[in-house]
C-alpha cells in the first residue's frame, strides 16, 4: 500500500516531473522504489519474527530456507502489485481502496490454503508468486511507458 500511496502522490503533487526530466528509465525508477520498499518489508519481517521468538517462543520446526525465501518473494510481489496499482491509479483514494480490496480478498480466499511439508509440499507456491510479481513489474513498466511530461 505505501508503494501505490507514494507513486500516486508523487503523480498528484507533480514531483514525478523531475523524474520525467532526468535520464532514468521506468524500469530503473520502478525497480528503485522496489528496491527501497522491499527493504521496509524485510526489515518490518525480520522484527515482527524477532518479537515473536523472544516474546511468545517461536520457534522453527523444519528448515528454515523456505520461509526466508517465502517472505522475500513474498514481499517483492506485494511491493509489485503496490507499484501496479499507484501507476494506475488516479488518486490516493484509489490506490488505497484497490490494495485494501486486493489484500484483503487474497487474505480471504488463500486463509488456510497453504500448509505445506517443506519444499516438496509447496514448491509451486513461491514460483507462482515470483512469477506473478514479476508479471505485475512487467505491467507497471509498460503502463508507466517511456517516460513523457504529463498534460
Amino acid at each position: 500500500m505505501l508503494a501505490a500511496i507514494a507513486m500516486v502522490r508523487e503523480q498528484e503533487s507533480g514531483t514525478i516531473v523531475q523524474v520525467y526530466a532526468s535520464d532514468l528509465s521506468a524500469v530503473e525508477w520502478l525497480l528503485g522504489k522496489e528496491l527501497a520498499y522491499l527493504l521496509i518489508g524485510l526489515s518490518e519481517a525480520v522484527l515482527a519474527i524477532s518479537i515473536a521468538a523472544v516474546l511468545f517462543g517461536l520457534r522453527l520446526r523444519d528448515d528454515p530456507s523456505l520461509s526466508l525465501v517465502g517472505t522475500v518473494i513474498f514481499l517483492a510481489a506485494a511491493v509489485a502489485f503496490g507499484l501496479f496499482v499507484g501507476v494506475r491509479a488516479g488518486n490516493q483514494t484509489g490506490a488505497v481502496q484497490g490494495t485494501a480490496i486486493a489484500r484483503f480478498l487474497t487474505a480471504l480466499l488463500l486463509s488456510g490454503f497453504i500448509y505445506g511439508t517443506g519444499w516438496e509440499g509447496v514448491w509451486y507456491a513461491p514460483l507462482a508468486i515470483a512469477l506473478l510479481g514479476g508479471l505485475l513489474f512487467r505491467i507497471a513498466t509498460r503502463s508507466l511507458g517511456t517516460m513523457y511530461f504529463p498534460n
